[in-house]
């Protein structure tokens, strides 16, 4: 038996087996997938057409696509067969494209219903106004399915009136909003005999509450004026309370006019009384009374004088402490000054010291660059900031850019000269003399200097992005063309270190 008969028999028998185990086991490699990535882009249509509002302007095509999706959901978790699975997802994500598109068309025709109902959800209508809201609800449903249905005549009618209810729930539910306390007090009346005792105060309440709602209804969202009017009937519907549970006992108990008339006297002389006066009744309410408010009044006047005083004190204390305060701030700018001029020196000798340590720390090591090569080979050179390292002793072939086996070792003495600075930017120069033509120089000075690249790059630590390299062909001659000599100086190989941190 040969290998391919012996393969063959392998696959064979482990295709019988995984198809035992799936029909033992219900298991299909089809579920090793997640549900979110099998229903993702159904998911996604569920997503967008309640955002359109789909459930509520096309419900029954919304429905209709719920339907398959929770069909779906079942036989995937029942781990059921994935085509029907998959026919399901697509006749779903199928209803709900068309229920957004769909949503289109209802949204101009229930426009003023949708705002309407959106209205009512901001005060709290499906909440306050239980019975308006659902019957808004039924009919929005009964309208968008007759415009699902092709009548859009009737949608439309039957829109306009979920719309109506809509608006009721919503001015209910601002009407509650402020006048709610006052309903639950005029409710709390019926059985207390309000209207025996403290008819006229009842009766003002009453007037009041209608108003503020007769002013809701006419401009339910210009509110400020009825929040008035409705704090102001809450207030008398208690202050009717009041004299309700004052004059009922009194009746209870049979008092006398004159025990009424005593006891009301109690109160101003409990005022005066704290005002350390002194007042008498025989001539009625109206002597005292104005006795009282002189009284208050004298009070005021001093108090007013007193805090005139005070203030004139405080601003006159004002003005010292602001003299006092800038006296201590114009001396504290003078110290501030003086200690600024002080360390400015201190740090400018110290900043003089660590650049002269710097730059003979600098010197040093161009100084060792420099040794490390002898005259023949190259020599370090001071650029500004940067130093030149220019490689006499590194020649080409003729017209190559071959690096000779010979001139490795100058090239390990340059790869030193980098770890001199623990950061630097490297730039490699290739330089030829002025025989041949010029784009045949230029192309020649580029491909020796990437040729050095590429070697320090192969032979080094340095990373790849701190090291160029760049022609000029003849363009930057040291020595004259004219000899020998001057050519071969001008064959050349120039680096530039550029230190990042002396």
């Amino acid at each position: 038996m040969n290998w391919k008969q012996k393969y063959i028999i392998s696959i064979s028998i482990f295709s019988i087996i995984f198809n035992f185990i799936t029909l033992t086991t219900g298991f299909s490699a089809n579920y090793l997938q997640p549900k979110n990535i099998l229903f993702k882009s159904v998911d996604e249509k569920v997503q967008m057409a309640k955002i359109a509002k789909a459930d509520i302007l096309v419900p029954e095509t919304f429905e209709n696509g719920m339907k398959y999706y929770r069909e779906a959901e079942i036989m995937f978790n029942n781990k059921e067969d994935l085509d029907e699975i998959n026919i399901l997802i697509t006749k779903s994500r199928e209803l709900f494209e068309k229920a957004i598109k769909d949503t289109k068309l209802s949204g101009l025709l229930f426009t003023e219903t949708m705002v309407a109902r959106e209205d009512a959800l901001k005060v709290n209508g499906h909440l306050l106004d239980l019975d308006n809201w659902n019957n808004a609800e039924t009919s929005f449903r009964d309208a968008a399915e007759q415009l699902e249905g092709g009548d859009s005549d009737d949608a439309k009618t039957i829109g306009k009136e979920a719309e109506m209810l809509y608006r009721e729930a919503e001015l209910k539910a601002i009407q509650s909003k402020y006048l709610k306390e006052v309903w639950s007090l005029l409710k709390k009346t019926e059985n207390m005999d309000i209207d025996k005792y403290a008819p006229i105060t009842l009766k003002k309440a009453m007037n009041q509450a209608k108003k503020a709602e007769s002013m809701l209804h006419l401009h339910r969202y210009d509110q400020k004026d009825a929040e008035q009017i409705a704090i102001q009937a809450e207030y008398e519907i208690k202050h009717a309370i009041y004299i309700a549970n004052f004059i009922k006992p009194l009746e209870d108990n049979n008092q006398t006019f004159e025990s009424i008339f005593l006891n009301s006297e109690i109160p101003l002389q409990n005022i005066a009384s704290s005002l350390s006066l002194s007042v008498k009744f025989d001539e009625g309410f109206d002597k005292p009374t104005q006795y009282i408010i002189n009284s208050i009044q004298s009070l005021q006047k001093e108090n007013y004088d007193l805090t005139k005083i005070l203030q004139n004190d405080k601003s006159e204390l004002s003005i010292i402490i602001n003299k006092k305060n800038r006296k201590i701030q114009e001396l504290n700018e003078k110290v501030a000054y003086l200690e600024n001029r002080l360390n400015n020196l201190a740090s400018s000798e110290e900043k003089l010291k660590f650049e002269i340590e710097q730059e003979k720390l600098y010197k040093e090591k161009i100084d060792r660059i420099s040794a490390s090569f002898s005259s023949d080979e190259g020599k370090a050179l001071l650029d500004g900031k940067n130093v030149l390292i220019r490689l006499y002793g590194l020649n080409f072939p003729s017209g190559k850019s071959d690096i000779k086996p010979q001139f490795f070792g100058l090239l390990s003495k340059l790869k030193n000269a980098f770890s001199e600075f623990s950061d630097c930017l490297i730039t490699i120069e290739g330089h030829t003399d002025s025989l041949g033509s010029d784009s045949i120089n230029q192309k020649l000075s580029e491909d020796r200097a990437e040729a050095v690249r590429q070697y320090i790059i192969a032979n080094s630590n340095i990373s790849w992005d701190r090291i160029k390299a760049t022609g000029y062909g003849e363009t930057r001659p040291v020595a004259s063309n004219e000899t020998p000599e001057g050519q071969a100086k001008n064959r050349r190989i120039d680096v530039v270190i550029q230190p990042i941190s002396k």
